[in-house]
């Protein structure tokens, strides 16, 4: 595998690659500006009220008065509408802007690791893949997680910038603080950086987004008087995750709320929920280590699977555009058809792909596994790491074309990629009437 070879560039085919990506970027944001407006979302609902009600709020010069919901987008979407108004439009261009974003971060970062040219393809990936476009229509945080993750990514694999194990430490310190999930990467980043480049690299990466991180969670111990890292969802999520009907699913986990007397009542108020629901989780963990490691391996499968995705494609009384059957699932199946064709070729490319590629693939993949292990898969859990996986699954994609994949490798990528292909053709089988 010569991938390592292609870093170095052309500077002419350098300077046309970087045209090109300018123009991606813009074709990005263009694309999502038009998507935004075909759709036309109206109603927020579910999640997207409380960013929205948190956001206006903040906009009009209120406190933010909440735990329950990470602050990072809710402050994002605020200053957009200070400066655009308090309409839908505001969140149209945030989300139109955070994607060219991630398409330049994504090339910065792949022209560094794998050349200018698969760069380039890879940033085609984050302009256009369907579920991120489609993402840019919802008034969630996975767009500005997304944004934050693929900018921390560039610079902490830039070795000629200054100071980039600090600025991605702190960038991932705000997707954190944006998805709370995102805090599990930052210390498997900083373990990854330091075995390659030294541990006070390392420790600057940690040391930098977690400063960034505990304000907020001092602010929170002022607020409810214990400490919450984060937003007290985390606790909410880690019940769900953990108890006895818990599958490693979210559907099968709620069930823990249904029962006559539910040792965490959602009527608690949203701080003392998260405590108790932490607690309890972790002792039904280790009272059931059996339950736990089962619905664990499900929760770990459900992360790379497909599970819902087919169902959030289009968000039912959201979006006021009349769209019949046959569309919502041409665009439903565009959402699951690029998912089925990455994560085989990003597999491959965590064999394949150079050094300090791996290390990311490796991060990336511990991550989503550890998360779905300790609370339950949501595929869209995973939408954030979009920047590294389009990375990888272009390098996988550039040894398979080439010839370059012996069989041993084929057969560790297929170890991995196997049973999540079985998971896949159960949640197809399983959600093919919700069509």
């Amino acid at each position: 595998m010569n991938l390592e070879a292609s870093e170095v560039a052309d500077p002419r085919s350098s300077q046309g690659g970087i045209a090109g990506v300018w123009l991606l970027a813009a074709a990005a944001v263009l694309l999502r500006i038009a998507i935004w407006h075909a759709l036309d979302p109206e109603t927020p609902i579910s999640d997207m009220r409380g960013y929205v009600r948190l956001a206006t709020r903040l906009s009009t010069g209120q406190p933010y008065g909440d735990t329950f919901v990470s602050p990072g987008y809710p402050f994002a979407l605020a200053t957009a509408m200070r400066f655009l108004g308090s309409g839908m439009s505001a969140a149209s261009v945030l989300h139109a802007l955070l994607g060219g974003i991630s398409v330049l971060a994504v090339y910065v970062a792949g022209r560094e690791l794998i050349g200018h040219r698969l760069a380039l393809m890879a940033a085609a990936v984050a302009a256009f893949d369907p579920t991120s476009v489609l993402y840019s229509t919802m008034l969630l945080s996975e767009s500005l997680a997304l944004a934050l993750i693929a900018t921390a990514v560039a610079c902490l694999v830039l070795r000629s910038l200054r100071g980039g194990p600090v600025l991605a430490g702190a960038l991932l310190g705000l997707g954190a603080l944006t998805r709370e999930s995102v805090v599990v990467l930052i210390p498997l980043l900083g373990i990854a950086l330091g075995r390659e480049r030294g541990w006070r690299a390392g420790m600057s990466l940690v040391i930098a987004g977690f400063l960034v991180i505990l304000p907020w969670t001092a602010r929170n111990a002022a607020v409810t008087g214990r400490p919450i890292l984060i937003a007290s969802s985390t606790g909410y999520n880690l019940l769900v995750g953990n108890n006895p009907y818990a599958d490693g699913s979210q559907r099968g986990g709620k069930r823990i709320f249904a029962v006559p007397d539910p040792p965490v009542p959602e009527s608690l108020p949203a701080p003392e929920r998260h405590w108790r629901g932490t607690a309890y989780a972790a002792s039904w963990a280790v009272a059931h280590p059996g339950h736990f490691l089962r619905k664990g391996s499900m929760g770990a499968l459900r992360m790379l699977g497909l599970d819902r995705q087919v169902l959030y494609s289009l968000r039912e009384g959201y979006y006021s555009a009349p769209l019949g059957r046959a569309a919502k699932i041409l665009i439903s199946m565009a959402s699951v058809g690029a998912w089925v064709l990455m994560f085989p070729l990003a597999v491959l490319g965590l064999f394949l792909a150079p050094q300090r590629l791996r290390m990311l693939g490796k991060c990336t993949f511990l991550w989503l596994l550890i998360l779905g292990v300790v609370a339950f898969g949501e595929w869209r859990f995973r939408v954030p790491m979009l920047p590294i996986f389009a990375l990888l699954a272009v390098a996988g994609a550039n040894a398979w074309l080439a010839g370059q994949v012996p069989k041993a490798k084929w057969l560790a990528a297929g170890g991995l990629i196997a049973p999540v292909l079985i998971l896949w053709a159960g949640e197809l089988l399983s959600r093919a009437a919700d069509l």
